[in-house]
């Protein structure tokens, strides 16, 4: 039985990514530097595990190494991509936006992960659990 919906705790996690990292644009001292690092490792501590077992749960039994294999990409690519632009707008614009532009996506992140729960929400309920309501009802 899951006590939480994922993909709320996803939202969750990405916001506290969303505070984090668009503190580190407003920051200027090493203390608030290591506090807006800590509110970003909670999120962390949200996400990784939650996002791995959502993906291992969605997967086929039979295809679970393949969707693995996707969710490490979808780290991998961001990353990759994500050093490249962060590099350029530092070169070419004031270098604070890479941690606004982190805010902005994390916000978006938020919307798409409410979203997906609003769409999906029947999807991921434990089974059992429906059961068991449906018997304490009638």
């Amino acid at each position: 039985m899951r006590k939480y919906p994922e993909l709320l705790l996803l939202a969750l996690g990405t916001a506290f990514y969303l505070v984090g990292f668009t503190a580190y644009g407003f920051v200027s001292s090493y203390p608030l530097f290591l506090i807006a690092m800590l509110i970003i490792t909670f999120g962390e501590m949200i996400i990784i595990p939650v996002g791995q077992s959502l993906a291992a749960r969605l997967a086929p039994e039979s295809m679970r190494g393949r969707y693995m294999a996707f969710y490490g990409l979808s780290w991998a690519i961001p990353s990759m991509v994500g050093s490249l632009a962060a590099g350029l707008i530092m070169d070419n614009y004031n270098p604070r936006w890479v941690w606004y532009a982190c805010g902005i996506f994390s916000a978006l992140a938020i919307l798409g992960f409410l979203f997906l729960h609003t769409k999906t929400r029947d999807r991921f309920v434990d089974t059992s659990v429906a059961e068991k309501e449906t018997l304490l009802t009638h």
